[in-house]
């Protein structure tokens, strides 16, 4: 094989794998990491090992600087910042990662409508709670206290009576 058809192979191997950045899917990606691979076995065979030894290594060490520079400066250029989410997704713009209704249950109590093993249903301030135990088995009907909520998981605890 003629050095311009493996060069031209690994030129057209990382463009495809440029073009798999725009057109998720990985089948470009893949193909053209085995067009550059290919190209390092057709010259390592027609060339020998020392050619395609280096080639290898070349080819793997332009992948990496590619995509370290493609990392630092992508994000900042025009395109990048068309494409890219560039919002925070901040509490102060009200945003939150639980309902806060759900917060507002801590400390509630209720009883279990279902057997929670651990997991259930409960009735708290009158509203029907899918909650968890902090591990143990209750039955219906037991007297319950939420202690903890973490996103929409509601852990709940059997309540002392005094």
């Amino acid at each position: 094989m003629s050095p311009a058809f493996i060069a031209g192979l690994i030129i057209l191997g990382f463009l495809l794998c440029v073009i798999e950045i725009f057109v998720p899917g990985g089948v470009i990606g893949i193909t053209g990491t085995l067009l550059v691979a290919s190209a390092v076995i057709a010259a390592t065979v027609t060339y020998g090992t020392e050619v395609g030894i280096p080639l290898g290594f070349a080819c793997l060490a332009a992948g990496m600087v590619f995509f370290a520079l493609w990392l630092r400066y992508f994000p900042r250029s025009r395109m990048g910042r068309l494409i890219s989410l560039s919002t925070e997704a901040a509490r102060e713009a009200g945003f939150t990662s639980q309902p806060s209704e759900l917060l507002a249950l801590i400390g509630k109590t209720g009883v279990a409508l279902t057997e929670l093993r651990p997991a259930g249903v409960a009735t708290i301030e009158g509203r029907r709670i899918d909650v968890v135990t902090d591990g143990g088995f209750l039955d219906k009907g037991t007297p319950i206290r939420v202690e903890e909520v973490s996103g929409n998981r509601v852990v709940v605890r059997a309540q002392e009576t005094a």
